[in-house]
């Protein structure tokens, strides 16, 4: 198989947010921080393709969460 890789970017991410309840709340909001690496390119006959790798730390946690994902024909 045949793979042409034309761009490659790196991320910083940032989230913050909460689960609706009716009433905002200011206090319960929720952080995370994360980097986040892309390539773009081509696979055999010329389908887009596209992998993401992201790795998000909530706060106050040490372990983070790693994220993987592929694209193709998008």
């Amino acid at each position: 198989s045949s793979f042409y890789f034309k761009d490659l970017t790196f991320g910083l991410v940032g989230q913050l947010g909460s689960v609706y309840s009716g009433d905002f709340d200011k206090d319960n909001l929720k952080a995370s921080k994360g980097i986040e690496l892309r390539l773009f390119g081509y696979n055999v006959y010329s389908y887009p393709l596209a992998i993401t790798y992201e790795y998000h730390i909530a706060d106050g946690k040490k372990d983070g969460k790693h994220y993987f994902r592929v694209l193709f024909d998008f």
